[in-house]
């Protein structure tokens, strides 16, 4: 089920058939959960006590909707009532409390309180908080960027202040990392964390590690990033790497990059996903299957029920020409262009002898290719993300060049003509094993920036002694790739000095031989 608003103005309702039965009668309704996720464009107003309103009406219709639908929980985007108003959240460990007709708590925390008690449905909002916290020296007061969770009868069952801030330079980050999780009526013990967190450690992995949890709820307001990291990359490829049920709220802005909303379930892809470069709004309801009650026969059947539904319940609106990407740091990588119409095979090392290798086949079907090609690129270091971070990044993939130049290869595809196919691609590297985490991202080209369906591909992680050995294969004819990769997060090297580029690596091997040559010439001829 599909409800679309305009710009924030509640116009019109489009229906799917996403809640129409599973094909497997055996996975009955205690195995599945209904769950909701809104990709939501903010209404803007110079006003801000208008703005504020308008928001929270647009969330108390989609909470209405949501609940109509029978889903048991919905989520709302990172940033979405766009407001500067700091909200007093109740700390759920203390007390569980309904903040209903409390607005001295803030406006924003009553009035989700009671549309989540009315309808009787869980919501996860995103807000800014404002915390008291004693210390040596007294209290004080933190702003935070905060998840909040209200169960059916309203009540603050969770809440997350973000970690990983990502170039929020007027907001806090908590001295230690929260583990926010909950367990719900419906037998479903869900974590939540927000945007930028996606691609660290603390706290997703350790609540997926650590504590077992199953399902995420995840606000975002992301900038995607080509050609590894657009928002439809992130969440499919996490959700997929740690085999969990992702509910991923994105916030909708495309001249800032930013769209891409989903219902992922794990290894077997999404069950619903979203990306637009038009402004507007969307609530997405689908069910969703209980980890712990599929078995292996069972997982083999879903597999093929969520594919077909998934091929129906794929939403985009590409046009592109208002739709901004950010580029990966792409001249970090070693690379090598792939040659087409013969059986290749290649090793390409990167920083700090980390090498990966590439078996590919690639069909070339016309003589015009229009400067476009493939390369095969592999990077190990530290790069930038934003203005203030840095992470370690291992990285080995096949990626789409609009021209003969690396930099030429993190620009859309979006009208590329009908020039290759690949039928094969094996890549396998040695990555990280502690403190770190490997994903498959994958982008096809022309209007929608789809991702491979899951049975297109197959990612295997092995842990060895010392390492990870991670290999994906593409075993499938594919005519419209832009992007085919395994992308890995090295925690180690966070916060450490950005790598230098490729070509300013080998001028600085190069400079060391030139000044001994001049040295060596002044000293013999007095130059």
């Amino acid at each position: 089920m599909i409800v679309e608003t305009d710009s924030g103005m509640l116009t019109k309702i489009v229906f799917s058939l996403l809640l129409s039965s599973f094909q497997f009668q055996t996975l009955h309704a205690q195995g599945t959960y209904i769950g909701a996720v809104v990709e939501y464009n903010p209404y803007q107003n110079a006003n801000k006590n208008v703005m504020l309103e308008e928001n929270l009406k647009n969330y108390e219709f989609f909470i209405e909707e949501a609940a109509r639908k029978k889903a048991n929980i919905v989520v709302f985007p990172e940033g979405g009532l766009k407001t500067d108003v700091l909200s007093v959240v109740p700390n759920p460990a203390e007390e569980t409390v309904a903040t209903c007709n409390k607005p001295d708590l803030s406006i924003i925390m009553s009035r989700i309180s009671c549309a989540a008690q009315n309808n009787k449905i869980y919501v996860v909002i995103n807000l800014p908080e404002m915390r008291s916290i004693e210390e040596a020296d007294g209290v004080k007061k933190y702003k935070y960027n905060t998840n909040v969770v209200f169960d059916r009868n309203g009540a603050v069952v969770a809440r997350y202040a973000k970690y990983n801030l990502f170039d929020e330079f007027n907001t806090n980050k908590p001295k230690e990392p929260e583990l926010s999780f909950f367990t719900t009526d419906f037998g479903v013990t869900f974590g939540t964390f927000i945007c930028f967190d996606i691609l660290f450690q603390e706290p997703t992995l350790v609540l997926v590690n650590r504590y077992k949890i199953t399902d995420f709820l995840f606000t975002s307001q992301w900038f995607s990033e080509l050609p590894f990291l657009t928002a439809l990359q992130a969440q499919r490829g996490w959700a997929e790497a740690n085999d969990v049920n992702l509910l991923a709220s994105g916030y909708n802005d495309p001249r800032r990059g930013s769209t891409g909303s989903g219902i992922f379930n794990g290894v077997e892809g999404s069950i619903v996903h979203y990306m637009s470069e038009k402004k507007g709004s969307k609530l997405f309801v689908a069910e969703i299957p209980k980890k712990s009650s599929i078995n292996g026969l069972q997982k083999s059947t879903w597999r093929d029920s969520v594919l077909a539904k998934a091929s129906n319940a794929s939403q985009f609106n590409f046009v592109f020409d208002d739709f901004t990407l950010l580029s990966d740091e792409i001249e970090l990588f070693n690379s090598e262009v792939i040659t087409p119409e013969v059986d290749e095979h290649l090793e390409i090392c990167s920083h700090k002898n980390f090498c990966c290798s590439f078996q590919v086949r690639v069909d070339q079907k016309s003589a015009d290719v229009k400067n476009y090609n493939y390369r095969a690129v592999v990077f190990n270091g530290v790069r930038k993300f934003g203005l203030s971070a840095t992470g370690g990044v291992q990285a080995c993939g096949v990626i789409l060049c609009t021209g003969p130049s690396i930099h030429n290869c993190t620009r859309r595809a979006a009208q590329m003509p009908d020039i290759y196919e690949f039928s094969y691609i094996k890549i396998e590297g040695n990555f990280k094993k502690r403190n770190a985490l490997q994903i498959p991202t994958t982008l096809t080209t022309g209007a929608t920036m789809d991702t491979l369906k899951p049975n297109r591909y197959e990612f295997v992680v092995k842990e060895e002694e010392d390492h990870k050995k991670v290999t994906m294969v593409l075993d499938w004819s594919v005519d419209n790739l832009q992007t085919f990769a395994i992308w890995g997060r090295d925690f180690t090297m966070d916060g450490k000095k950005p790598s230098l580029p490729v070509s300013s690596s080998v001028h600085l091997k190069l400079s060391i031989p030139l000044l001994v040559l001049v040295f060596w010439l002044t000293a013999a001829f007095g130059f």
